[in-house]
This record gives structure tokens, sequence and C-alpha cells, in this order.
């Protein structure tokens, strides 16, 4: 093959992990790896075109195996800290919450359903506690002291 065609089947692979695939770097070793074939073609290393396959598929072998993992690690290391227990968070409620009464919230970037579980009544842009989240429901209690 020549050496731009490497080239574009390298760009077209990893192109290919941006728009189709979740972060897993499968393609984007293949594709750097394509590159590189590439790469030393246009540097006038001589090689069969078995050889740059053989190449290739080396390339490909070694990346993935030793290179994947941390790269895959390095790049997931934001949510570590994350805390996936909002228990004790504060919500900001967007309409008055009679005990027992239910409304829509924003939390974390989605519309959730929060209950007021306390005996208080929640005023509107008032700050609530969640106490528990119960399937797709946040319950919720006042948090102003009385």
């Amino acid at each position: 093959m020549q050496w731009w065609g490497w080239v574009i089947l390298g760009a077209l692979i990893l192109g290919a992990e941006l728009l189709l695939v979740d972060l897993d770097f499968f393609l984007v070793f293949i594709g750097i790896s394509a590159i590189l074939v590439g790469l030393l073609d246009v540097a006038g290393i001589g090689i069969p075109e078995w050889g740059e396959w053989l190449l290739f598929a080396l390339f490909c072998l070694l990346s993935l195996g030793l290179l994947r993992k941390p790269l895959r690690r390095m790049a997931m290391k934001g949510g570590e800290d994350y805390d996936e227990d909002p228990e004790g968070e504060l919500l900001a409620m967007s309409e008055a919450l009679e005990p027992g009464q239910s409304c829509r919230v924003n939390f974390r970037g989605t519309s959730w359903t929060a209950t007021n579980v306390g005996e208080t009544v929640i005023s509107q842009n008032a700050r609530a506690r969640i106490s528990a989240i119960k399937g797709l429901t946040i319950e919720v209690i006042s948090n102003e002291k009385n």
C-alpha cells in the first residue's frame, strides 16, 4: 500500500473512534499504527507490502497491550472523586413543597421527582436537604432551622 493510503486509513480509523466509539481506545491505537507504517514508508525504509502489514499488526498488538489500560485509566481518572451518594447535599427548590407532596426539580443536570418527607413546608427558592434517593425519587427535608 502507498504511504498516503496508510495515513488516510489511520485518519479514518481515528475519526471513527471519535464519532462512533465511547472512549474505549481500541481504534486510536489501530489508527496510530496505520499512520506510523505510512510515516516509515515516507522515511524511505524499504519494507515489502507483506512486511508493512506485519509491522501494522505488530504495532497494533503492542500498543493495545502496553498502552491502552494506562491511557484509559488516565482518561477516566476525573470520575474517581465523584460522590455517588448525594445524601446530605442541598437542592434548590423551584416551588413550595408541602409535607408529603411532590414536585419536579433539577439535580445534576437531570429532572427528578422530589418528595418532601419532612414535617415542615419547604418554601419556594429555599434549599432542601436530600435525605435519600428511592428509585427515581429524591426525598428531601427542609434545611431551615426552626
